[in-house]
């Protein structure tokens, strides 16, 4: 980002407990890159596929923008799907890497997600990497992590994937690619 920009709010994050926080792009790079580099020393690499199953807020995002960093393919899963749909997915993708909450707020209320995951990955060889709700367990353990500078990849190099509903048949993963989806957003915005 523009040196300019460090200072200014790039993220606001409003969680299920209340919590209005505002995130400067400066804390966000700087977050992410050592969250990446959490990530890293948990062995994701370029081109590894990792399962995103966490509300929306600010972990979401920072884990996103740290495997973008890492070259590392996201595929971001709705905290709705039950465990049957989830292990149907995980199946499908066969990640390095699950990113999960244990919980999730509703209309204020806490919906665990623990029970969800675990039954979803039972018998898998799927390490989880947990955000507990309401601790900042999840940044410490981002913290503790190098930071690391974004990996090169091609502009044809996949970013993400995005699973259809299912609703007529087995669900499809489609692909965005780096460049592809970074030039739609900014013909979009403009």
């Amino acid at each position: 980002h523009l040196p300019e920009r460090r200072n200014q709010v790039a993220l606001i994050t409003l969680d299920g407990e209340g919590r209005l926080e505002k995130w400067t792009y400066g804390e966000l790079q700087e977050l992410s890159a050592r969250l990446a580099g959490r990530l890293r020393a948990l062995g994701v690499r370029t081109g590894d596929k990792v399962a995103v199953y966490l509300p929306t807020g600010l972990e979401a995002a920072l884990t996103l923008l740290a495997l973008a960093r890492l070259g590392a393919v996201h595929v971001a899963l709705p905290v709705g799907l039950g465990a049957v749909p989830l292990r149907e997915r995980l199946l499908d993708l066969k990640p390095r890497l699950l990113v999960a909450a244990d919980a999730y707020f509703r209309r204020g209320q806490p919906v665990p997600l623990r029970p969800v995951v675990e039954e979803a990955t039972r018998g898998l060889d799927l390490p989880v990497l947990w955000h507990r709700r309401g601790v900042s367990e999840f940044l410490e353990e981002a913290l503790e992590g190098p930071p690391l500078d974004p990996e090169p990849v091609p502009a044809d190099h996949p970013l993400f994937a995005l699973y259809t509903s299912g609703s007529t048949g087995k669900p499809k993963g489609v692909v965005h690619v780096h460049g592809g989806y970074m030039v739609g957003v900014s013909w979009h915005l403009r």
